[in-house]
């Protein structure tokens, strides 16, 4: 029994607005990190370093995974309250790769971890 009626579908086309503007936003945001993938405007952390290591990876490899990747989820630092955002893309002999990363205040984009999927 529905108390009001029409409301599950007024719902319904707030959460597809929701999703069209996160997609909108996920399209800039990962626009601006091929910028600075191609621009060489980019760090690295240790931590990706190592895991990028561990997985075999190539910096390449790295660097192909942002610029044919799509972005699959935001997530907020617990510390920082800062976002990053989870990359799934493929490497130059076609694996899967995922790296975490944020746009930095400096303007750079920040390589967080790496792996394969």
């Amino acid at each position: 029994m529905t108390f009001f009626p029409g409301r599950s579908s007024i719902f319904e086309a707030l959460s597809k607005k929701l999703l069209l503007l996160t997609d909108v936003m996920f399209d800039e945001i990962i626009q601006r990190m091929r910028e600075k993938v191609t621009s060489l405007q980019y760090v690295m952390t240790l931590h990706a370093e190592q895991e990028m290591n561990d997985d075999n990876l190539t910096i390449y490899d790295i660097e192909q995974g942002i610029l044919t990747g799509e972005i699959l989820e935001r997530q907020k630092d617990k510390v920082t309250a800062e976002s990053k955002y989870r990359i799934r893309g493929t490497t130059e002999d076609d694996t899967e790769v995922e790296v975490i990363a944020k746009l930095s205040l400096t303007g750079k984009l920040v390589i967080m971890t790496v792996y394969r999927v």
